[in-house]
């Protein structure tokens, strides 16, 4: 995983706030727990592939 950010830095506030919007459009399309769940396994293989947002706002 060379790519992956080091857990001590991950943690920031965008982390938080984009996940918290991932998850708030997950329930309000309806997807229920399956979707939550996807959602979270996306954010763990993006952070992996270091490709997750962690330094600003997935929201324009």
């Amino acid at each position: 995983m060379p790519k992956a950010y080091p857990h001590s830095t991950i943690h920031s506030n965008y982390y938080y706030i984009n996940v918290e919007h991932l998850l708030v459009d997950t329930i309000v399309e309806g997807l229920g727990r399956i979707g939550i769940i996807d959602v979270l396994q996306e954010v763990g293989e993006d952070l992996k592939d270091g490709t997750f947002e962690i330094n600003k706002s997935l929201r324009g």
